[in-house]
């Protein structure tokens, strides 16, 4: 952020890709001022919203392990991982599984100490 204190970050995601950008973002910044207006505490981060399970099988796909190396170690089926990787790319708004790495390590998930 340089510098200046008072210099913030914003992550922009559009809601819904076949909504118009313009819209939403301007829905958001206005949103955002309002918060700032009110005090209002931000939400918890987007990847609280990821149950234990998903955490587990997100930090075994970041040390690079095959989906069937993930059931292995977690105890649960090829097709159960699947599902939580598809679960997390969608709630993280990422698309894949390298996107998916990048995303654990920034966010201390995991460490290039946990690395094999």
């Amino acid at each position: 952020m340089g510098s200046n204190p008072k210099a913030k970050r914003i992550e922009f995601r559009v809601p819904d890709p076949s909504c118009s950008p313009y819209f939403a973002f301007s829905a958001m910044l206005m949103a955002g001022l309002d918060g700032i207006r009110n005090k209002i505490e931000p939400p918890e981060p987007v990847d609280s919203a990821l149950t234990p399970r998903e955490t587990d099988v997100l930090r075994h796909l970041a040390a690079g392990n095959s989906n069937a190396e993930i059931a292995q170690a977690l105890v649960m089926s090829p097709g159960t991982v699947k599902v939580h990787i598809e679960r997390i790319l969608a709630k993280l708004g990422l698309r894949t599984r390298v996107q998916a790495a990048v995303y654990a390590h920034r966010h201390g998930l995991i460490t290039w100490a946990d690395l094999p």
